[in-house]
């Protein structure tokens, strides 16, 4: 008998550019449950994507609310065990005080997930769940991975389960240092799966022991299985250049263009494809940077992922860059590579686990200079053709052998369904 499954998403189905990757995994996964129930937080109400979800997915809007009075009323938590209980490992774990900042998240986060783990309930019995028979899985290690945690505590019987990608969980990049509550998400859920080793590392220094309920699952893209590495004939005195990314300050987009603009024994074609609450501003400056370089440089918007492969397979590129001040393990570059393309990334988060120095592509600092990526992109440009060849069809295979999307997907939906 099949299983039943809910997951908590944060955008999907709704449009927003994070969507696709919780689709990838909703239509991966329903063949292999009986029903699917999606509970998504957006708060807007145009739908996504425009597909015909299987017939045994249905979709519920719950949206968080994180006004005042929720905020006056998470204080009464404040004596509740598992709070008690995560200030001692904020004091012993993690060597921090306990500042009116922090106390603020832990127990708002709590209170966030434990109304949502009430909610869960009423859920299950709407729906007429077996909770031996249902799996809960929250795409995010938030307040949504705490919901499933709480729930697990009161329905021993579920399986609860948690994806962990980058910023639900790497401390330094959040308020104050800090996340709550992970050491109750790790160690009630039936499995933490975690895009990046690195995340594991982090979190088993942060909580300082072992965790072996934290398991390695990478995502996984789409790609190009056409790709042929002997196509490759790049245009002498030039240089085509990708990125892909939301344009937010964190992507450094305007790294990229200081750097460019350093270059004059060649010229480069610069395509961006993403866009973002900060692109306006982003772009214009960029322009301004290259404008009387003779460099080209394009940025073409937000694009859906469809568009964007259908690009990468028309407009062949010789590099692909990511200076990303942090990361869980890009998707951007799985998608690149899975084109053939060289990558040069900085060292932050998993991006190391991807991208092998030398092998399919360049590893910079976290916080490289303009002067040093410039040089970087000079040393590619002057490599043997038949050097780039290698790099391309070891990026080709990274993403062949390690991150496809229809293999990865696969295991983990074998792997949840055994626990």
């Amino acid at each position: 008998m099949k299983k039943d499954l809910i997951i908590l998403t944060s955008n999907y189905p709704f449009r927003k550019a994070g969507a696709i990757y919780e689709e990838r995994e909703v239509l991966f996964l329903s063949p292999h449950f009986n029903k699917i129930l999606v509970i998504c937080d957006e708060a807007q109400t145009e739908i996504a994507q425009q597909f015909d979800p299987p017939s045994n997915i249905s979709f519920l809007k719950i949206y968080p609310k994180r006004g005042l009075f929720t905020k006056i009323k998470a204080v009464f938590f404040i004596f509740h065990p598992i709070v008690i209980a995560e200030i001692q490992i904020i004091l012993t774990k993690y060597k921090k005080s306990i500042s009116p900042k922090i106390l603020a998240i832990l127990l708002v986060e709590f209170f966030l997930g434990w109304q949502l783990s009430r909610k869960l309930r009423s859920c299950i019995k709407k729906e007429k769940l077996n909770y031996s028979n249902l799996i809960v899985y929250s795409f995010w290690n938030d307040y949504r991975a705490i919901a499933v945690s709480l729930l697990k505590i009161k329905q021993s019987e579920i399986k609860g389960i948690s994806r962990a990608h980058r910023g639900d969980v790497y401390f330094e990049e959040n308020h104050y240092d800090y996340l709550p509550l992970k050491n109750l998400i790790i160690e009630t859920l039936d499995g933490t799966f975690a895009i990046s080793r690195d995340i594991k590392k982090h979190l088993e220094e942060k909580l300082k022991k072992d965790l072996p309920k934290i398991i390695f699952s990478p995502l996984g893209s789409f790609g190009n299985s056409n790709f042929d590495p002997e196509n490759y004939n790049p245009q002498t005195g030039n240089l085509t250049i990708f990125s892909c990314s939301n344009i937010i300050p964190r992507k450094r987009i305007d790294l990229i263009a200081k750097s460019i603009s350093l270059i004059t024994e060649f010229k480069i074609s610069w395509c961006h494809l993403g866009g973002g609450s900060s692109n306006k501003s982003i772009e214009n400056d960029s322009i301004e940077i290259l404008k009387l370089t003779g460099h080209r440089i394009h940025f073409f918007g937000q694009i859906n992922n469809q568009d964007l492969l259908a690009f990468y397979a028309n407009n062949p590129s010789d590099l692909f860059i990511n200076l990303s001040e942090s990361e869980g393990v890009p998707v951007s570059i799985m998608e690149a590579m899975s084109f053939g393309m060289p990558v040069l990334a900085t060292n932050v988060g998993g991006t190391s686990e991807i991208v092998k120095d030398g092998r399919n592509g360049f590893l910079l600092d976290r916080k490289p200079k303009p002067e040093e990526i410039a040089e970087k992109i000079s040393e590619f440009y002057h490599l043997p053709i038949k050097e780039k060849k290698m790099l391309r069809k070891n990026a080709f295979t990274t993403w062949k052998d390690e991150y496809n999307a229809d293999e990865n997907y696969k295991k983990f939906a074998e792997h949840i369904l055994a626990l």
